[in-house]
């Protein structure tokens, strides 16, 4: 397995036909994902794991549209989503994310994953943010989650979930108020953009004096680019005003007062 994933990875990007025809060859024996997914749960070796999801991943990526929607229908990756909070290893992690991420482009599968716990495995591991900033990426993470929340489902499974635990609106405003990694905050501005998209009911999540003052505050940043700056306002903190304008000018009044 180690073999193999090292002959995937290592494919240069001019060759991709020839490395496309490899993975042809291995999807042509019947069976592949459940054999998969049985590897995966009989062997918890994370050294095992990685490869064997490196392979996975290198292969999803090929685009085999049959082969996503397998893993999703055999479990392989409920087995994923399952394991995710558990790992110790970086990059098995990346591989699960990178994996979930790829799957995500086709909404069926989104569905399927909100079914098989993924919102809940995402407010686990945001949860030890910023301690395992880089063992859970959550770069990856953030890209993922602005993927599913573009289907309504994952939305109304995110309000419902908030009253047992699993609280991402408020995770997301803490790393919002608190990082301040680049790259975390350009996801991380996108993310809660899709998050607040077509759900008022998800707004009044953030419609909140807290999360107003960290987006004010982030706007004098000089340490954000012009154009990040630029997205709080206009995709942010404007949106949040299409459902409550009343309310969000309250919120604002604090900054107001003494400015001409």
């Amino acid at each position: 397995m180690a073999n193999l994933a090292a002959v995937l990875y290592a494919f240069p990007y001019e060759e991709q036909e020839i490395k496309e025809k490899l993975v042809s060859q291995i999807l042509s024996d019947e069976g592949l994902t459940e054999a998969f997914g049985e590897a995966y749960e009989r062997n918890p070796d994370e050294t095992y794991r990685t490869n064997l999801t490196t392979v996975l991943r290198e292969i999803v990526m090929c685009g085999n549209v049959e082969l996503g929607s397998s893993l999703v229908s055999t479990d392989v990756t409920k087995k994923l989503i399952e394991s995710w909070t558990n790992c110790t290893k970086q990059e098995l992690m990346d591989n699960i994310c990178s994996i979930l991420l790829f799957l995500a482009s086709d909404h069926a599968n989104v569905v399927s994953f909100g079914e098989q716990g993924i919102l809940q495995s995402i407010s686990a591991l945001l949860k030890t943010w910023p301690e395992k900033h880089e063992l859970i990426g959550t770069t990856c993470l953030l890209q993922l989650l602005t993927k599913i929340v573009e289907v309504v489902a994952i939305k109304e499974q995110m309000l419902d979930l908030i009253d047992l635990g699993f609280n991402l609106p408020e995770q997301l405003i803490y790393i919002f108020e608190s990082s301040k990694d680049l790259s975390t905050m350009n996801d991380l501005i996108e993310c809660i953009k899709y998050v607040l998209k077509d759900s008022m009911a998800l707004h009044g999540h953030f419609s909140n004096q807290r999360f107003i003052d960290s987006c004010l505050s982030r706007m004098k940043s000089d340490w954000l680019p012009i154009e990040d700056r630029v997205k709080i306002l206009w995709s942010i903190v404007t949106r949040l005003s299409y459902n409550n304008p009343q309310k969000l000018s309250a919120l604002l009044a604090p900054h107001s007062q003494g400015q001409t």
